[in-house]
């Protein structure tokens, strides 16, 4: 599970924190479900290029599928997470933060501020039949193999402007700040909550108190955006916590029931069931 910032944001973790850059080519089996990730924002930007089969993401409840040729950019601060995998796939990530492209006060208010605080642009899907996408996309792919090079910082840095300035010159936004998205803060909010106190008893009306709405309200946002009521979803959550304690720990299914906040062991375990079709000794064995 990812570590988390006190306003419910990811922290990433680089491989080299003098130099900010998140790179990495995975390849991900068919049928494979991310069951164990969780719904999740950072203040990075992100690009995904999918280089061979597919793969589905969601970004701020909308559910995307990305083939071979294909990609994404994901604007700071929106949620998101990969779903699944039905034919399997190669893709390549670069992650990095703002401060990245932000040399002077200059570039920043004139080419990244606008792109940033546009409530327009969650996501914008890439594909090698736009040309100008696809000189983004080929962005991706030279970041990655300056990456393998020694001493290849500079020309990172280098690829990340001309990558940044195609997707500036051809995305649509107004200078001045877009209002912030109501629903979103809400949603995050209320995520945040989940995240922070699942091992303890949680009501529906715990979690409509947290963001100071009702219970339809709240109903209606975790639908949009995580396509499960709020009880699911905070079920489903301490079901992966748990799964990380059985392959961490040695504690008992009654332990680790009460250590994700479940009344005990037949409970967590038909819980499992449920959202990963096994059980607790299969998870224990690898044999899931």
């Amino acid at each position: 599970m990812a570590d988390i910032k006190s306003d419910g944001s990811e922290v990433l973790h680089y491989d080299n924190p003098e130099f900010p850059v998140f790179i990495r080519k995975n390849t991900i089996p068919a049928n494979c479900c991310f069951s164990d990730i969780s719904l999740h924002w950072h203040d990075e930007l992100e690009f995904i290029y999918v280089l061979s089969g597919d793969i589905g993401y969601w970004v701020d409840g909308e559910h995307i599928v990305m083939k071979a040729g294909e990609g994404i950019f994901v604007n700071a601060k929106h949620m998101h997470l990969i779903c699944n995998a039905n034919l399997g796939c190669t893709l390549l990530c670069v992650i990095f933060p703002p401060t990245v492209l932000c040399s002077t006060e200059y570039m920043a208010s004139k080419m990244v501020n606008p792109i940033l605080n546009a409530k327009e642009l969650a996501y914008m899907l890439l594909s090698e039949r736009v040309s100008w996408q696809r000189s983004v996309l080929a962005g991706v792919k030279d970041i990655y193999d300056y990456s393998l090079q020694e001493n290849g910082e500079a020309d990172i840095l280098s690829a990340i402007y001309r990558l940044w300035g195609e997707l500036y010159r051809n995305v649509a936004v107004k200078a001045e700040e877009s209002h912030k998205d109501e629903n979103l803060i809400l949603i995050k909010k209320m995520l945040d909550y989940l995240y922070k106190n699942y091992d303890q008893k949680i009501t529906l009306n715990d979690i409509c108190l947290n963001a100071g709405i009702g219970k339809n309200k709240c109903t209606e946002l975790f639908r949009r955006y995580t396509n499960m009521s709020p009880m699911e979803y905070l079920r489903n959550y301490r079901v992966e916590k748990g799964v990380q304690l059985l392959k961490d720990t040695d504690l008992s299914v009654t332990e680790i029931s009460y250590e994700v906040g479940m009344s005990g062991a037949s409970y967590f375990a038909e819980s499992l069931r449920m959202c990963r079709g096994c059980t607790p000794t299969q998870i224990r064995k690898g044999t899931e």
